[in-house]
């Protein structure tokens, strides 16, 4: 919130001279979708040209700290990287390959961001495309971190004791983990319209009936219940994978349930 209000003030502050379009709308002349807390202007409109989005890049709108903030940090990684290249003399060999592992990576999250910030506003696929992408883009200079770290600054006692091994991977699976849950949290209509309407209101009796089957069908086919409570019986009784089937049978029953109230 306060960084939200601080890039607003930042902004104001930017010299006239930058110049300013003309095209730039209110808040309220956005989708939802678009608007940012506390930013009541300098938007730029949708469904515009490809090429007014990047010569924005020049121009003060809501975005223009958000895309200078990560474009500039690339020329000064260059100039660092280039100023100790000498003295290091850096080579393709590799105990320099995480080293460059980790320029690339954050090169693609600086990158990655900028496009984000600069087209996001063209349309509400483009918004959700460049951002998923922004966040691949993090998760992979996550891991770019993670290799600069593991090989430049642990101690060999520690790469060789039970948690060097595990690091990496894990590092990997939480890289994964955060660009999937950021990626679902952007865009799920399930989160969305569990936190937007009610419960008790009708069709949602249908649509949280629908989720708490498909959670109980992903329980019977992952855990093979109750095949594990009666071996040797249940396979031809009640397996799992037919508690699955009803569970996803009454799932799509209460999902067009849904569908047909919602209409």
């Amino acid at each position: 919130m306060s960084g939200d209000i601080l890039q607003r003030l930042i902004v104001d502050r930017i010299p006239s001279s930058l110049p300013s379009t003309s095209h730039t709308v209110l808040a309220s002349q956005v989708p939802i979708l678009f608007r940012e807390p506390y930013i009541l202007s300098g938007y730029r409109p949708i469904q515009q040209n490809w090429l007014c989005y990047l010569q924005s890049l020049f121009q003060k709108h809501n975005e223009t700290l958000n895309v200078w903030t990560h474009l500039l940090f690339c020329p000064v990684l260059l100039l660092r990287w280039w100023a100790n290249i000498g003295a290091l003399g850096y080579t393709l060999d590799a105990a320099c390959l995480p080293l460059i592992l980790y320029l690339l990576s954050a090169f693609a999250y600086l990158l990655l961001s900028v496009a984000a910030h600069l087209f996001q506003s063209h349309s509400e696929h483009a918004h959700y495309f460049f951002f998923f992408m922004d966040y691949v883009g993090v998760a992979v200079h996550q891991y770019g971190c993670a290799l600069g770290h593991y090989f430049y600054t642990s101690e060999p006692a520690w790469r060789e004791s039970s948690i060097g091994p595990l690091y990496l991977p894990g590092i990997a699976f939480f890289a994964w983990l955060s660009c999937g849950g950021c990626c679902f949290a952007k865009s799920s209509p399930v989160v969305h319209r569990l936190f937007t309407v009610s419960w008790t209101q009708e069709p949602c009796l249908h649509f949280y009936t629908q989720i708490a089957l498909f959670l109980l069908s992903t329980l019977f086919f992952s855990c093979h219940i109750p095949e594990c409570y009666f071996p040797g019986r249940s396979g031809s009784t009640f397996p799992g994978l037919r508690q699955t089937d009803i569970s996803m049978w009454y799932m799509t029953k209460k999902l067009q349930g849904t569908a047909e109230g919602d209409k």
